[in-house]
């Protein structure tokens, strides 16, 4: 069956000038929306539903409509004044799942404390000059020893910080081993490493020993006494040489946090190490390990005489890099025995009504029994030195075998990685490690037994050549792969998802996809790139170009939703993107605050500047054409408006109408909810709803001539009495725009556009 054209006769009643007769076109609808391209240079092959030019406006999940994007909020009620950028951004968890925000901005680290609803300072300045304008990686980790971020840079110590005494942090002491770092497979793998006293290494990838699993791990170790001089790696008079051996962990006053043993010379009752030892001691206790171990359990520690009943006490153990876990305290009262165990969020729970708390960084408890004590007050409790054996140490330790040198499953690793410019980011795929450095990627496989001498040992190979990124946030690990931005080619830079390529026979192997072809990201600067998955969307936060030269920031955000494939383009300024309790975390690169993303309808009380322009569209038919009138249809609150402008052959635009959402066209009898007041959020008792009206309007084009080609129409919120600009613009609630259909059209004959007639 043929086609049925869409044109037919059709005698207007209206007069025309010339002609009064005219071929009616058919009713033309958009109402499925496919969000940007920007690939396509020509505008009259952008198809209908697709934009070439918008700000702040996204597609709905299924193709349904375009919306308004939501609005910003600090986080917080202190606002930090001043120029400035957050350079690192990370949320933990405490044992009851309750997230806190950590982050840092030039010499300050900071977190977000729920209780008195406002940011506050850890330390006083704590972050050295060397390390304020750089990078800071912040990481949540959980063990045996409790719940934990951990922060460090390549110019700043590795910190560790109690979750549930986010006031407080504890410096490792970590002094050849600095730089960005996340965790993987039980250890602390490090990359970008300033090593103090010897070639900065930022091609390398660093990993600890693996974390330790039980309390009891202790292998075998040897007590002696012995003499160390700072600066120098010997240690001599050493009071037995039984069973010391190269490859051993020394653990004393002086002695630098993984330091190992690396010659022995019995006869002269001396050893040297990897490390030069940090400070003068004789006859200095020394323990040489042949299993490093973290854990140290301190029993029947006296905390108090009895007769009272509030006790404040620091365990004696815990100092330097040491933290604490598994405190328990005893003591007899009328009733009994009370004692108080370690409930792992900072408080010490009694079994007859007492109530206690316990700082893990500093050793401080602090006990009210429930009736005055009877007997003496005593404390059993563990240690951890994440430098002794956990992970923060880094040493390789070896062992020989019919004259061979082999490593000890367990301890730390090295991964030499030389060519493809500097290390970048580390992310895991299906146990395998990618490695991005600015010019190529490697990947790295470990033995689920850490053991390389068994059938399947350790790799560390070439994986894609120009297959590279730029910094600590261009990448970001997702249940479904690996999320990047290749800038490997400056000119072309791309968004890519690495993915396990299911048809191949290892398991091991995944191929890149590209998923940014409907985007030109030429035009945009991609050095300090953040890459960030949040529900369904992807985020690439990415510098603009202004008269042709690279912001020095991110002000730019390309949101891709995967479930329908479409890029839309946002105004949204950030340095780093974090996750908190549903709800997205921006790190501002310009001021020193965080912002909460998506919530609200206004950019902390200031406009959300935006518009949405649609490609030139024919309507299908090629030639001249008239449109009297145009339909509508979406959601809208009471407090918004709409301004609709027309462009007709490539000319300026014109505003034709304006929605506002207290219109009689609005049905307030049908309100509809639209999600939360902030997308993403899970708050305890439920979230607020927003209510939207649907409206359905039609109105006419108040030109008596309006003879065009192709037409674009620009759709921007505005306020009410201001005409429609990039510039000025405002956001008053909620908006979006389901469907626009072109009516009563009148086909005019293959005519040329009268603009683009050049006839003397």
């Amino acid at each position: 069956m043929a086609k049925q054209s869409p044109l037919k006769p059709y005698r207007s009643s209206v007069s025309f000038p010339r002609k009064s007769r005219y071929l009616l076109v058919s009713d033309h609808r958009i109402d499925a929306w496919y969000g940007m391209n920007t690939v396509e240079s020509d505008l009259n092959k952008v198809p209908d539903g697709q934009t070439p030019d918008s700000l702040n406006w996204y597609t709905g999940d299924a193709n349904e409509a375009i919306i308004l994007r939501r609005g910003t909020h600090i986080l917080g009620i202190t606002r930090q004044t001043g120029p400035g950028a957050i350079t690192g951004l990370g949320v933990a968890s405490d044992v009851h799942g309750n997230q806190v925000p950590f982050y840092t901005y030039g010499a300050h680290l900071r977190y977000y404390n729920a209780g008195s609803g406002d940011t506050q300072e850890i330390g006083s300045s704590i972050i050295p000059l060397a390390a304020q304008n750089e990078p800071i990686s912040i990481q949540p980790y959980q063990n045996l020893a409790g719940y934990w971020c951990y922060l460090s840079s390549p110019h700043w110590d590795i910190v560790k910080i109690p979750v549930s005494n986010p006031s407080s942090y504890v410096l490792q002491g970590s002094v050849n081993f600095k730089g960005h770092i996340k965790f993987g497979q039980s250890r602390l793998m490090l990359f970008n490493n300033l090593d103090v006293g010897a070639i900065p290494d930022n091609t390398g990838l660093y990993m600890s020993s693996v974390d330790e699993t039980t309390l009891n791990n202790l292998g075998t170790q040897y007590t002696v006494t012995g003499n160390t001089t700072v600066n120098s790696t010997a240690v001599s008079s050493i009071s037995s040489m039984t069973g010391i051996a190269v490859g051993m962990l020394v653990v004393g006053v002086g002695i630098a946090p993984s330091t190992t043993v690396v010659s022995v010379n019995s006869g002269g009752s001396s050893v040297t190490l990897s490390n030069n030892a940090v400070s003068n001691q004789t006859g200095t206790t020394l323990v040489f390990s042949t299993s490093p171990f973290p854990f140290v359990q301190t029993t029947n520690e006296s905390v108090g005489s009895l007769g009272s009943q509030t006790y404040n006490y620091t365990l004696a153990t815990v100092s330097g890099r040491k933290t604490c876990f598994q405190i328990s305290v005893t003591a007899t009262v009328g009733a009994g025995t009370e004692t108080f165990t370690d409930g792992q969020d900072g408080t010490l729970l009694s079994n007859f009504g007492g109530t206690g708390t316990v700082n893990y960084a500093t050793g401080a408890i602090s006990v009210t029994f429930s009736a005055v004590t009877t007997g003496n007050v005593t404390v059993n409790y563990y240690t951890e030195d994440a430098a002794s054996g956990g992970i923060v140490n880094f040493g390789i330790l070896t062992s020989a075998s019919s004259g061979t040198t082999i490593r000890i499953p367990g301890s730390g690793r090295y991964f030499s990685q030389f060519d493809g410019g500097s290390f970048q980011s580390i992310q895991s795929l299906t146990n395998v490690f990618y490695c991005f450095h600015t010019k190529k990627t490697y990947q790295i496989t470990i033995p689920t037994n850490d053991d390389d001498t068994g059938t399947s040992p350790s790799t560390n190979l070439p994986y894609r050549e120009k297959m590279g990124v730029s910094g600590l946030t261009s990448t970001y690990s997702a249940p479904e792969g690996v999320y990047y931005v290749n800038s490997a080619n400056p000119s072309k830079p791309q968004v890519y998802l690495l993915k396990p390529y299911t048809s191949a026979a290892a398991t091991n192997t995944a191929i890149p996809t590209l998923i940014s072809d409907a985007l030109n990201l030429a035009g945009y600067g991609f050095n300090t790139v953040v890459v960030r998955k949040w529900g369904w969307y992807v985020l690439v936060c990415c510098q603009n170009i202004v008269n042709g030269v690279i912001q020095p920031f991110n002000s730019r955000t390309f949101m891709y939703n995967t479930r329908n494939g479409a890029w839309d383009l946002l105004d949204l300024p950030s340095s780093c993107l974090e996750e908190w309790n549903g709800q997205l975390l921006s790190g501002d690169p310009l001021t020193n605050n965080i912002w909460q993303l998506f919530t609200g309808f206004d950019d902390d009380n200031a406009i959300i500047n935006n518009y949405y322009t649609s490609g030139n569209t024919n309507h299908g038919i090629p030639g001249m054409k008239l449109t009297k009138r145009m339909v509508i249809q979406g959601l809208i609150q009471a407090s918004q408006n709409v301004a609709v402008s027309v462009s007709l052959d490539n000319g300026g635009f014109s505003e034709v109408f304006r929605i506002v959402g207290s219109g009689s066209y609005v049905n307030t009898a049908q309100p509809t909810s639209v999600g939360s007041y902030t997308l993403g959020s899970k708050q305890v008792g439920g979230v607020t709803q927003v209510i939207a009206f649907p409206f359905e309007v039609e109105f006419s084009f108040p030109q008596t001539r309006y003879e065009y080609s192709r037409y674009k129409l620009q759709a921007c919120v505005t306020p009410v009495n201001a005409a429609p600009s990039p510039t000025n613009q405002q956001g008053g609630g909620y908006v979006q725009i389901n469907s626009m259909t072109y009516k009563t059209q009148f086909y005019k004959g293959l005519k040329t556009p009268s603009a683009a007639m050049q006839l003397p």
